[in-house]
């Protein structure tokens, strides 16, 4: 059976949201905003919670979003990709094998079904976790896909949820 952890980034992993001004630095379209943040939680215990669930067969991956309103064929869509993509080979490389960076308000269940189909030769989807601060996308996970979809809040330390998976 499949089973797989997806993080968002913005809040989740990366703390965007402690960045001063990193609202009117998106709106400047200014990607550094994606880089010079920290990591959230206690780091260290995430990691050690993403590579045990690797060493129990389990996939690894990030969703994200890009910035409101900034459209895959808009450049400053790549430039965001990019940053985000080396943000996470400096601290959390694991997570690159399964990386999607999507326009704002896309649907992280769609992508992760179109993951799925795309990469597994197991019939059964199997259990699909999303650890997200964002309340509505977590609820949108978890509508419509039964036992399939499960979340884990993201909005306080998530890491026990985390390692309780394997640990």
């Amino acid at each position: 059976m499949a089973k797989t952890v997806w993080f968002d980034m913005d809040g989740t992993l990366y703390d965007l949201y402690n960045i001063p001004n990193w609202l009117e630095r998106l709106e400047e379209k200014d990607e550094g905003v994606f880089y010079h943040g920290t990591m959230m939680y206690n780091p260290f215990r995430i990691e050690q919670a993403i590579d045990a669930l690797i060493a129990h067969g389990w996939q690894v991956g990030v969703i994200t979003w890009a910035p409101k309103g900034v459209e895959k064929d808009d450049p400053f869509f790549a430039k965001v990709e990019n940053i985000k993509r080396f943000w996470l080979k400096r601290f959390y490389p694991a997570l690159l094998e399964n990386f999607y960076c999507l326009p704002y308000g896309e649907s992280k269940s769609v992508c992760a079904c179109d993951h799925w189909k795309e990469r597994s030769l197991d019939p059964d989807m199997g259990v699909q976790i999303l650890v997200d601060d964002n309340m509505l996308v977590r609820d949108e996970w978890a509508s419509g896909w039964e036992s399939h979809f499960k979340t884990i809040d993201a909005t306080e330390d998530y890491t026990k949820q985390l390692e309780g998976l394997v640990m």
